[in-house]
């Protein structure tokens, strides 16, 4: 029987992982450390991030710590052609796009993914009908992780660990400056369903 893996890209590897809440996240969704895969490139991308600002010292160390701990993706698709197809796609990056080509190709992988943007990309482009059939209900996105760690372990503390990078994302200043902070990812899960269309998402 063919591994079950989880694919984390790097978008929501640091939001986790700057939490303290990468370790509880694979849980929740069934996987360990030893089944989840990391972009090879992450840690390049946190070094860059940090330069840039993009993201405070303390919680790209934080990140690359974790990057220590979970393996790198070295697998490839065999077939570059879905590749290809996927770049040629406005809103899919190179990354993403290797990272929907296994998908499609590995039946038990799980992408775990912070890119809307590529998401939509994926799902409703017409010349794309065939990955997105392929990969349907294997995409995990940032609102149902966050959905998952309150529903099991409450509002207070998932608020407690995300309001420190609330500066570095939007989202997450909105899901956490709400009273009802479930509520408020509620909403934006659906509204991302609306966008991408029944099925593709996975619904915890």
């Amino acid at each position: 029987m063919e591994e079950r893996l989880l694919l984390v890209d790097s978008d929501i590897f640091i939001l986790l992982a700057g939490a303290g809440m990468l370790d509880r996240a694979i849980e929740l969704f069934g996987f360990s450390r030893s089944t989840t895969r990391r972009l090879e490139a992450l840690p390049y991308q946190l070094r860059k991030w940090e330069a840039s600002g993009s993201y405070p010292r303390h919680v790209c160390n934080a990140a690359l710590q974790q990057c220590r701990a979970v393996a790198a993706l070295t697998e490839q698709p065999m077939g570059l052609n879905a590749v290809s197809r996927l770049l040629d796609v406005k809103g899919i990056h190179s990354g993403e796009a290797v990272l929907y080509a296994l998908l499609m190709e590995r039946p038990s992988y799980y992408l775990a993914s912070g890119d809307k943007r590529g998401m939509v990309a994926v799902a409703t482009a017409p010349e794309l009908a065939d990955i997105r059939s392929a990969v349907a209900g294997r995409i995990i996105c940032l609102e149902a992780v966050l959905g998952m760690l309150i529903r099991e372990d409450g509002p207070d503390a998932v608020k407690a660990a995300f309001v420190p990078l609330c500066t570095c994302n939007k989202s997450l200043t909105v899901f956490f400056s709400e009273t009802d902070c479930l509520e408020a990812v509620h909403s934006y899960f659906n509204d991302l369903v609306r966008q991408t269309g029944e099925g593709f998402l996975m619904v915890p």
